[in-house]
């Protein structure tokens, strides 16, 4: 696999002589393709979350005199005859009411807030995503500088044993891979902290 064009491996990590005066710079080409696909990924689940979550919002809105009534009365399956089947439909409804009085509790403790609590915390959410950007344009720099390394290395060290060079080969693939498990769970610690609602932080999180 590590020799076909799916494979970061595949491409030179040199630079391109399209004419005399011209030079693609491969490995530069490949880091920024990647961001861009990772940004345009991303901008696409932004929009479509907060479409979805205006959408819900607004239905929040026209049925909330009647939602309990519809989660009560009419949320149930009379087709259920399976134990366990009720049973999970039962947590479901319940799971439901319990999220949407915690929601409730927090637009009435939101509206009495005072003018200091809003500014402390607006300051902490602003502090909270300028450390999200950082983390992430570290995590950008360290999968950069551990590609740059690992291919100077291969370069350089081509006769050394064959488990070191299929250490480094895989380097930047374990990085990322790493990079992909801490800064979730960064991310999961950090929007706590910002005091949203539970079905905005799973959708912040999701994104």
């Amino acid at each position: 696999m590590e020799k076909t064009a799916l494979f970061y491996g595949w491409y030179p990590a040199k630079e391109i002589n399209i004419t005399s005066s011209n030079e693609y710079l491969m490995p530069f080409a490949y880091f920024m393709a990647v961001l861009g696909v990772l940004f345009f990924s991303l901008v696409r689940m932004a929009r479509f979350t907060i479409r979805s979550f205006k959408e819900n919002l607004a239905q929040d809105n026209q049925n909330d005199k009647v939602d309990y009534c519809n989660k009560v009365f009419g949320g149930w399956d009379y087709a259920l005859d399976d134990e366990n089947t009720g049973h999970g439909k039962k947590t479901s409804i319940y799971n439901d009411i319990v999220a949407n009085l915690d929601h409730q509790k927090y637009v009435l403790t939101r509206s009495e807030w005072t003018t200091g609590q809003k500014c402390k915390t607006y300051t902490i959410r602003v502090v909270i995503n300028i450390l999200i950007l950082a983390i992430l344009g570290g995590a950008g720099y360290l999968i950069y500088y551990v590609n740059t390394w690992a291919t100077d290395y291969l370069a350089t060290e081509a006769s050394s044993g064959s488990v070191v060079i299929l250490l480094v080969e895989f380097l930047p693939s374990l990085t990322i891979t790493f990079l992909n498990v801490i800064i979730p769970l960064l991310f999961e610690v950090l929007v706590k902290a910002e005091d949203y609602t539970a079905e905005f932080v799973i959708k912040i999180t999701l994104v």
